[in-house]
């Protein structure tokens, strides 16, 4: 079931009532941030950047939090350090 689909939308409750336990739309959060980034694209289009767009945006910290961002520099830092480590050092 999706906005502008074959399937009629159904409210939640009837869902429930009719015995439904998981409910699968399937396009919905991409169309959304494909309007959402054709807006932000406008916006820099026009005005050279997104700021008036900021209220519908994820703050920088929000979007390290949500893509995990630490894990992934930990993960780096790691796999650096170990790959030094098996490295063979130069003879002198």
């Amino acid at each position: 079931m999706f906005q502008g689909g074959k399937t009629p939308l159904v409210p939640l409750a009837r869902l429930r009532e009719l015995g439904y336990r998981i409910v699968i739309i399937p396009s919905d959060l991409q169309r959304a941030e494909i309007r959402a980034i054709e807006d932000v694209l406008a916006a820099i289009r026009r005005d050279g950047h997104s700021a008036t767009l900021a209220d519908r945006m994820a703050s920088f910290t929000e979007r390290e939090e949500i893509v995990g961002t630490e894990s992934y520099l930990a993960r780096d830092r790691r796999y650096a350090t170990e790959t030094a480590a098996r490295r063979p050092q130069p003879s002198e």
